[in-house]
């Protein structure tokens, strides 16, 4: 598949610069008229879910640092490294894994191998984000132009692994649906789906839920694989098969002797080949009519 992480263009930082985050964070909205230079230089990324839809924007390099009153603020070493999410995405535990895809990121494509971040002191939902990728204290420093307090951080001093557990937790549900681009779901609906499954599948980077998916099954006959969901960055990777892969094993295990299980689903669109690898077939087909769907409101 092609990479969500692409070089910005006119129309993404377009995008980005008509972003509005709320109170505190309204620092970081994007001043009228302002030119859009920064985010043209050749150092900034967009990063795309599976509809093509802005998630999030990464910056390396000079563009990523601040204009400081102390001298020599970033010695030579270190890739600088900027981001930003999504105003809806913000709050939602995406952070970590947003900011770990684009440090692997830069690690395959532009030869990265030492980090730095610079955070605004006040923000300490970023601040925990960066210290819980692995980056360590750093040094203080003012911004040249407003005077406010900002610290580097040096880090990170180690990298995310995939781990895969039995299922997520409601809030994570939410937000992977959210990052992919996929309908809201209440907070309370979300648990009780996640409970009434027969099993469910959740892949985690440095304990950030990244992927999910889960399995309905009557305990006879009739099974139903559903909400498998990768986060945009972390698509490509084999994610999905595997959660895919423990879930029709989990059904398997079920089985007795003489059984047979019909497992249904809904792929998305452009997905057919994916689960075609599994086993699943097309509809229509000669046998069955096309899948059908719809929502209860």
């Amino acid at each position: 598949m092609k990479n969500p992480i692409i070089p910005m263009t006119k129309e993404l930082a377009a995008k980005i610069a008509a972003w509005r985050y709320p109170d505190e964070y309204a620092v970081y909205n994007w001043r009228e008229g302002e030119p859009l230079d920064q985010l043209l230089d050749g150092g900034a990324y967009a990063l795309l879910n599976r509809q093509g839809d802005l998630v999030g924007f990464y910056q390396f390099g000079q563009g990523a640092r601040i204009p400081t009153k102390e001298p020599e603020s970033y010695p030579e070493g270190p890739l600088d490294v900027g981001l930003g999410l999504c105003p809806e995405l913000c709050g939602l535990g995406l952070g970590a894994a947003f900011l770990q895809a684009g440090l692997d990121f830069a690690k395959k494509e532009l030869g990265a191998e030492d980090f730095r971040l610079t955070v605004a002191a006040f923000n300490q939902r970023a601040w925990r984000v960066y210290t819980r990728c692995g980056f360590g204290a750093g040094e203080k420093t003012v911004h040249k132009i407003s005077g406010e307090p900002f610290v580097i951080l040096a880090g990170p001093d180690c990298g995310g692994r995939l781990e895969y557990r039995h299922g997520v937790l409601p809030e994570e549900y939410c937000g992977l649906r959210k990052a992919v681009g996929w309908s809201a779901i209440c907070l309370e609906q979300a648990a009780e789906g996640l409970a009434g499954s027969a099993f469910a599948a959740g892949c985690y980077d440095g304990g950030i839920a990244v992927g999910s998916a889960r399995l309905l099954w009557d305990g006879g006959y009739t099974a139903y694989l559903t909400d498998v969901m990768v986060l945009p960055a972390y698509q490509g990777r084999g994610i999905g098969t595997k959660m895919v892969e423990d879930c029709l094993a989990f059904l398997r295990a079920q089985m007795r002797p003489g059984w047979r299980l019909k497992v249904h689903l809904l792929a998305g669109k452009g997905r057919d080949s994916f689960y075609q690898r599994f086993g699943f077939s097309q509809r229509p087909n000669d046998n069955a009519g096309p899948a059908m769907d719809m929502w209860m409101e």
